[in-house]
């Protein structure tokens, strides 16, 4: 666990640092940093990381992912109830990237509401509208018919 840390610090001080990463940096990040959130989960929470290998190299911005995964344990894990985190890459061709996280929805206790404004998306969707622009979709489903709450992002790179 110590190493994976290591490694995410790395990542974070010294390799985004040019504003640009490689591809297989960012997934070995998020790679990383769902290990260490599963170390303090139980069994019940179900995580799911479906990427590339291997991976196709093209540059993204650095941290691009992390905020919907981020979102996705934060919001979409229950200790008392069965829950699921969905993370899927892929690379339909060398210039388009597609990122889909899904997680289970669970009850919000009032201190859940206190704290949640969403703030993360809209952050997140103000980097893409200076990255990316005209290069992007970002479709948010708060609700599924499946309980879920969807988060996919259609990238031109």
């Amino acid at each position: 666990a110590l190493h994976r840390l290591s490694r995410m610090m790395r990542y974070v001080l010294y390799d985004t640092a040019a504003g640009q990463a490689q591809l297989s940096q960012e997934v070995a990040f998020v790679q990383d940093y769902i290990t260490l959130m599963q170390l303090r989960l139980t069994d019940r929470v179900q995580v799911v990381f479906e990427h590339p290998e291997p991976v196709r190299e093209v540059l993204i911005a650095p941290m691009l992912v992390l905020p919907f995964v981020e979102n996705a344990f934060k919001h979409g894990v229950a200790a008392t109830q069965a829950s699921r985190i969905v993370i899927t890459i892929k690379q339909p061709a060398l210039d388009k990237l597609h990122i889909e996280v899904r997680n289970t929805l669970v009850p919000k206790t009032s201190t859940d509401l206190a704290g949640s404004n969403g703030i993360g998306l809209v952050n997140t969707q103000r980097r893409l509208d200076l990255l990316y622009p005209g290069r992007y979709t970002l479709h948010v489903t708060e609700r599924t018919p499946d309980n879920e709450f969807d988060v996919q992002l259609a990238l031109q790179v």
